[in-house]
């Protein structure tokens, strides 16, 4: 294989991947447009590339490492032998939720997690026990879990596990819940109330996927509660508006979670929560002449619906508001021209953050609106924000809230390290001491000298901002311990750069990013140098030349280049041209495993043509173009 083939001319860069392109005798290219403008964290760069999504993994088997990267609704899986043991997923809310997962199990409600369910034979062995004969109860979990007093009978339901028995206890379904037998509802003498799953009538949601029938869990009853009524061809109580989305109530607790009991109609309804950010209500908001008053029950600072509450007329003073609860005070809200019409809210300066002043110029604190006391302060908060579900958020960027020696929540600055890398922490050209840029589990070292105080310093030159005229102008140890070349690429007429390589992996970390980027400085591009071809042969013995359907050019059609299928990693050879006689080793462009792609020679850190002209006092090169 002649070398000339692969590195003889200075490569060519396009707007996203590029190709080595040159050949003996050829007159040079025209040399292409400047790069694009980096327009932010990896926009526009290698488009296309498979984003592997966050990472779901939780190795350490604690709920903390998946509450830290996904939020509060996920826990680590540690059930033995599921497909998901050591990996981050949703909490449970019902126990067949379970058997998604693995059979045998049941949801432990407080913790969102499935755990072993008790076995059994049949639906009796599922009833709740006495706790004063010891005799009688011989397991605990009987008491409370399949006692109606305190939540839902049980059913035995047929299914492997590891007790010994046929089947397990899984709570009945409620009203409304989705069905596909009667078993699940309850059907049999044991139960209290008899369940039956049947279809509605005229239901506008009663067509499934597959054609066929929704069917929903309902209670058969002589006399049916608020909202509900007998159904004479099954004998179940139904809802009134013959729909599951609007189904009979009495209280709060009997309405869907997010809803409230109307007790006038006998019907569940949404919460009405005002949005501050919008100055109106969240839809689908409150009837005209109507506003959303807070319920006392939502003042509680923890709870996800804080400050939400229900439809009323507007309040005319504060007496009518104190009847429900001493803190509520008749008010309006301050709306763009004018205020909204009068509701009752807590007696306080504050229910959200919004309402709070504006942080002073060059503070680190941002403020927030303590909730508990319906005041602004101006310290920070650690921990996860039940109304958002998302941490809080009390300090500008690259700041953490955290507690000092003396107990007071602070906002303390991050390391480049801490707030993700160079390419989240640090402005255009540094690289961050401390990151690991190759991903071998080792910090990269610090420069002796030049760091600011969150650990960014401007990337060394050489080998970035260098001039060249050749590839071998660049030929430099890695500054990265990436094993590709480092190109020199011309992004002018009459100026050309060298570009250090960085890795041939486009797998993403916890926050997002590449590992091809983490190899270079922030903002720079980690652009794909592919090989060229014009027959198989010029791609090795059982090479592929082929159209690169990635890349397209001016007059619609695409450029040869060898093809490879990818193995999943960042090394593999496979298929690609390699003569290391004549220096050329390429590889098969990181995919997943079983992708069709293309074979590349190098993947290197470039800058926009602005950061090349850019003082360096400001992250550039001061190289004119």
């Amino acid at each position: 294989m002649r070398r000339s083939l692969w590195l003889a001319a200075l490569a060519v860069l396009c707007a996203a991947d590029v190709m080595i392109v040159g050949c003996q005798g050829c007159n040079p290219p025209p040399p292409p447009p400047p790069p694009p403008e980096d327009a932010g964290v990896d926009a526009g760069v290698d488009a296309g590339e498979v984003d592997a999504g966050p990472d779901l993994s939780c190795p350490s088997g604690t709920d903390d490492e998946c509450l830290q990267k996904l939020g509060p609704e996920y826990i680590c899986d540690q059930v033995q032998g599921s497909d998901t043991f050591d990996t981050c997923i949703l909490k449970c809310r019902t126990d067949d939720e379970c058997a998604h997962y693995k059979q045998g199990l049941r949801c432990e409600e407080k913790t969102g997690h499935c755990i072993i369910a008790q076995g059994c034979t049949d639906d009796t062995n599922c009833r709740a026990c006495d706790p004063s004969q010891p005799a009688g109860c011989p397991d605990l979990f009987k008491d409370w879990y399949c006692d109606p007093n305190f939540g839902k009978e049980c059913r035995c339901v047929p299914e492997n596990n590891g007790t010994g028995f046929p089947g397990v206890c899984r709570r009945v379904k409620g009203v409304c819940e989705e069905c596909t037998s009667d078993a699940e509802c309850g059907n049999g003498p044991v139960f209290d109330t008899q369940g039956v799953c049947v279809a509605l009538q005229g239901d506008p949601n009663g067509q499934l996927p597959d054609g066929g029938t929704r069917k929903y869990c309902f209670q058969k009853g002589i006399v049916c509660g608020c909202g509900m009524k007998p159904d004479p061809s099954t004998g179940a109580c139904v809802p009134q508006l013959g729909s599951c989305n609007d189904i009979g109530c009495e209280e709060d607790s009997d309405c869907p979670f997010g809803s409230v009991c109307n007790t006038t109609r006998c019907l569940c309804e949404p919460r009405c929560v005002w949005n501050f950010a919008t100055q109106e209500l969240n839809p689908p908001g409150c009837p005209p002449g109507k506003s959303c008053w807070v319920d006392p029950a939502n003042l509680d600072p923890n709870s996800p619906f804080f400050g939400a509450g229900r439809c009323k007329p507007p309040c005319t003073d504060n007496v009518q508001c104190s009847i429900d609860d001493p803190r509520l005070v008749c008010k309006a809200e301050e709306v763009a021209g004018g205020t909204s019409l009068n509701r009752c809210r807590p007696d306080g300066e504050c229910m959200d953050d919004l309402e709070c002043p504006e942080p002073q110029m060059g503070s680190i604190y941002l403020g927030y609106c303590d909730r508990s006391e319906f005041k602004c302060k101006q310290d920070c908060r650690i921990g996860i924000d039940p109304v958002t579900n998302q941490p809080y958020d009390d300090c500008i960027s690259g700041y953490r809230c955290e507690e000092d020696q003396n107990g007071q929540h602070i906002c303390k600055q991050l390391s480049c390290v801490e707030a993700g890398g160079a390419r989240l922490a640090c402005t255009t050209g540094q690289l961050c001491c401390g990151e690991d840029r190759n991903g071998d589990g080792t910090a990269e070292p610090c420069p002796p000298s030049g760091l600011e105080s969150n650990n960014c310093y401007t990337a060394p030159s050489p080998p970035f901002c260098t001039p060249c005229m050749s590839h071998e102008d660049c030929n430099q140890v890695s500054f990265n311990g990436s094993p590709l070349p480092s190109l020199c690429m011309q992004v002018s007429m009459n100026t050309a750069v060298c570009a250090p390589a960085t890795f041939n992996d486009f797998s993403v970390d916890q926050n997002g990013i590449a590992r091809a980027y983490k190899g270079c400085p922030a903002k720079y591009s980690a652009v794909t140098i592919k090989t060229q071809c014009m027959i198989d042969a010029d791609c090795g013995p059982q090479g592929d030349c082929g159209e690169d359907l990635s890349t397209t050019l001016p007059d619609g059609g695409h450029p040869l280049t060898c093809l490879c299928t990818a193995d999943g990693t960042p090394n593999s050879t496979a298929g690609c041209p390699v003569d290391p006689d004549a220096g050329v080793i390429s590889y098969c462009r990181f995919a997943p495993a079983g992708t069709p792609t293309q074979c590349i020679v190098s993947v290197v850190c470039l800058p926009s043509a602005s950061v090349i002209q850019e003082d360096p006092a400001n992250g550039g090169c001061g190289i004119p173009l």
